[in-house]
């Protein structure tokens, strides 16, 4: 009888550092996904992750603004002067 070794899940991540001002973020089911973000920031975009997880590091301030679809999200650390709007996500 032959063992079938599982596949191990991918971790993606996705790091922005500085003055960071981006509308067209993508976050797609390619794994688990690490985003860390530092600085002054404006961002916004779409996560669609309905199998995978999301974990935020957010350190700094500005606005974070997602839409779409996550299995699980786990904000991590948040410090500074930040919101962070997931009301479309579902």
């Amino acid at each position: 009888m032959k063992k079938t070794a599982k596949a191990r899940k991918k971790k993606v991540r996705i790091s922005f550092e500085g003055n960071i001002h981006q509308n067209d973020l993508l976050i797609g089911s390619h794994g688990d996904t690490e985003l860390r973000i530092k600085g002054d920031f404006q961002l916004s975009g779409i996560i669609y992750c309905p199998k995978y997880s999301v974990t935020l590091t957010i350190r700094g301030n500005g606005k974070i603004s997602f839409r779409g679809k996550c299995n699980r999200i786990i904000i991590k650390k948040m410090s500074g002067d930040c919101t962070l709007d997931l009301t479309d996500v579902t």
